[in-house]
């Protein structure tokens, strides 16, 4: 059964997002997965991230992870005027 588990986590990404200040929304591939600062695990392949905070602008980028990599995402957000 460990081996299956281990199967199963190869092929996730490790992707820790923080962000200034802390709080934020988490948005990945249109769908809410938590508030910052959080460590996901995301499928190998593209994704988008949104982070949001009220008061501030919106950040949003599109990344690539592989398969058991890891990745760190720091935002910092900017206030709206």
């Amino acid at each position: 059964m460990l081996a299956h588990n281990q199967a199963l986590t190869a092929d996730l990404a490790t992707v820790a997002i923080k962000s200034s200040p802390d709080g934020a929304e988490i948005t990945i591939d249109g769908k809410f997965v938590g508030t910052t600062p959080s460590n996901l695990k995301l499928k190998e392949g593209e994704h988008t991230i949104v982070i949001e905070k009220s008061g501030f602008k919106a950040w949003q980028r599109t990344m690539t992870v592989t398969a058991a990599g890891t990745a760190n995402v720091e935002v910092t957000l900017h206030k709206i005027p």
